[in-house]
């Protein structure tokens, strides 16, 4: 199985004001992807972040996704995929299937079965 997997930052949770900033995000909503052909599996999740450091500050219009992932460490962890290949197996293999019984069952108990009288 050859998965991509694709981290998106969803949300950006923020505080007014922190010290003499404005518009700090305090956490971020993130979403994990991975898909394999035309099936796929997605796992979402939050993080927080520090206190913000004014020397290394950048203004909110101006965050890139890059640098916000960058602050929380990609989400997408062994683990994450691994859950999410998993996800997708299940998708192509079900993991619990219902069968009809190789017999006629209907004609193999048409004997047993007590018919009512009205």
């Amino acid at each position: 199985m050859t998965a991509k997997f694709t981290t998106t930052i969803t949300g950006l949770i923020t505080a007014a004001t922190q010290g003499t900033l404005t518009n700090v995000v305090t956490g971020v909503n993130w979403m994990v992807v991975a898909q394999d052909g035309v099936k796929f599996a997605r796992i979402n999740g939050s993080s927080t972040v520090g206190p913000a450091d004014p020397a290394k500050f950048t203004d909110f219009a101006k965050l890139t996704q890059s640098e916000v992932i960058a602050w929380i460490g990609d989400p997408c962890t062994s683990s994450v995929q691994a859950e999410l290949l998993a996800k997708i197996s299940a998708q192509i293999i079900p993991a619990v299937t219902t069968k009809r019984p190789p017999w006629n069952f209907v004609q193999a108990n048409a004997g047993s079965i007590p018919k009512k009288t009205l």
